[in-house]
């Protein structure tokens, strides 16, 4: 070989064992772990998709990692980014997201998802991995999937617990009786009468009926329909019209009682002075 071929030989060698590392040498890897590529996940209010994965990087930079999902894998249709700022000292500061968002029809079905983060070269990505969202089994048809139901055979959205056993009171039997109290009182002839009572249910509504007697005699009765009971309210009712002038004076029985939608019952009188 001529030597001034072998000198530029050389000067090829020389340069490249100065150059710097190529820009693969300090590109991260991104490795998608859950859920799985093509992977079908339950998604519900709720039932939350967490997102996990991890990185690889030769040489670090400060950088901002990229979470993005899309209904097609062009990433242009449906296109949400969450991003979160990583040190160089640790690119695995943000590794996992769960998304309050609900994946499963009818909002949707098929999805992708996949994770960048920016370097000097600009955005560096992961593979891109899809997985198919269904609604969790719900066989009550409730809005609550069967896994977190406290009684996935009946219809109950509002998930009842009055005793705090963790089953709801749609597959209990109601055996409770409600509590009532009516207190003493008094009124005058030709003034309207008022009536303070105390009541209280564990399902928390009853109906009730107040009774004013002397002796064995009714003098007058008033029916209500359901009605919030909690035993911290104190209830006050008043007749829509004056007593009659015509009522004897005496010591009469005001009762109150009351029945929750199991038909238990709950009675209570006290002394009322009609003067």
């Amino acid at each position: 070989m001529p030597r001034a071929a072998l000198a530029l030989a050389a000067a090829i060698v020389a340069l490249l064992a100065l150059a710097p590392a190529s820009s693969a040498a300090g590109t991260p890897t991104i490795t998608l772990l859950a859920p799985a590529n093509d992977a079908v996940v339950e998604s519900a209010p709720g039932t939350y998709i967490t997102f996990s994965w991890h990185v690889d990087w030769a040489q670090p930079e400060n950088t901002v990692v990229r979470f993005e999902t899309a209904s097609d894998p062009a990433f242009t249709q449906n296109v949400t980014v969450d991003t979160n700022a990583c040190p160089a000292a640790n690119v695995n500061c943000w590794t996992s997201v769960q998304p309050a968002r609900v994946w499963a029809p009818p909002y949707g079905s098929d999805w992708y998802w996949r994770v960048g983060l920016t370097t000097a070269g600009g955005i560096a990505y992961s593979a891109t991995f899809h997985f198919h969202a269904i609604a969790p089994p719900d066989s009550d048809h409730d809005g609550v999937p069967d896994a977190t139901d406290n009684c996935p055979t009946k219809y109950n959205p509002d998930q009842r617990d009055s005793n705090n056993d963790g089953k709801c009171d749609a597959c209990q039997i109601d055996r409770v009786s409600p509590r009532a109290k009516i207190s003493p009182g008094s009124a005058k002839r030709g003034h309207r009468a008022y009536f303070h009572a105390r009541m209280h249910d564990d399902r928390g509504t009853v109906r009730f009926t107040i009774t004013l007697s002397l002796g064995r005699h009714l003098i007058a009765g008033w029916r209500f329909g359901w009605t919030s009971a909690n035993w911290a309210y104190h209830y006050t009712f008043w007749t829509m019209q004056p007593l009659p002038r015509l009522l004897p004076p005496g010591a009469y029985r005001i009762c109150l009682k009351a029945w929750d939608r199991a038909g238990n019952h709950a009675l209570s009188c006290s002394r009322y002075l009609i003067r």
